[in-house]
């Protein structure tokens, strides 16, 4: 037998492809997975179970998922109202990983204080997290702890409604753009999605000028050179694309 490690699998016959978890073998058990164990014949060997046994396995292995995500979670919501322990009790491998990403101390709700772990959330949902059945915290701590704040029920609502209405002020500027850009002789072609880097592209009537366009709200600086506006950075596609931005005031027009 060669080296590839795909070669050394041997394949089921009624498939043509590599044996997988839950396939039903010739002898009737049930595949589970390769061992790293060659056999007389050059193959790896394959672990099997019974029916039984193989439910009895699945059993297992999700009482063990289930209980690694409750112990997951358990240290989700001590990140989240400042209790300390949650570091000491990582281990030491994933600590060091943590603190490589960097050390982030949330303590209850962003706005009030709020430490009841029953009323308190992050920005963005760790959830979606749990739904593969591999899970790892370095991940949702880099991805939701380190990156978003912690709000209570109330001024977690309140949030979502600022974001609610920052959605209507944009779609009002950009039909505030379109007009602008009809008054101007173009033809507006509009993005009939929220998604994608263009909102609309623009023909001239006259000179067959093609414009792609990204309309933003104009926003200003609080502290930092004060009044200043915040200017935007294209993502790569955009540049890649010759996307122009176009910036509106919320009660003016371009």
């Amino acid at each position: 037998m060669g080296g590839d490690k795909k070669e050394m699998r041997r394949i089921n016959p009624e498939t043509g492809k590599n044996f997988k978890q839950g396939d039903v073998c010739e002898d009737g058990q049930i595949f589970l997975h390769y061992e790293l164990v060659l056999d007389k014949d050059g193959y790896y060997k394959e672990r099997k179970k019974s029916l039984e046994g193989y439910e009895e396995y699945k059993k297992k292995i999700k009482n063990k998922d289930k209980r690694k995500r409750e112990k997951i979670e358990e240290t989700i919501i001590k990140t989240m109202v400042g209790d300390q322990t949650w570091l000491d009790d990582l281990p030491k491998k994933t600590r060091k990983n943590i603190e490589e990403i960097g050390i982030v101390e949330h303590d209850g709700c962003k706005e009030c204080g709020d430490k009841n772990i029953n009323n308190i959330h992050f920005e963005h949902s760790y959830k979606d997290f749990f739904r593969t059945s591999w899970v790892q915290f370095e991940i949702i701590y880099e991805k939701i702890i380190a990156k978003y704040n912690v709000y209570c029920d109330k001024h977690n609502e309140r949030r979502k409604s600022m974001g609610r209405d920052s959605q209507k002020v944009g779609d009002i500027n950009e039909h505030k753009a379109i007009i602008n850009f009809l008054k101007e002789g173009y033809y507006v072609f509009h993005n009939v999605s929220r998604k994608g880097p263009i909102d609309m592209v623009l023909v001239h009537e006259k000179t067959g000028e093609i414009r792609k366009i990204d309309v933003k709200t104009n926003s200003y600086r609080q502290s930092y050179k004060p009044t200043t506006r915040r200017i935007r950075t294209p993502s790569k596609e955009q540049i890649k694309l010759g996307v122009e931005y176009v910036y509106i005031d919320k009660e003016e027009d371009v």
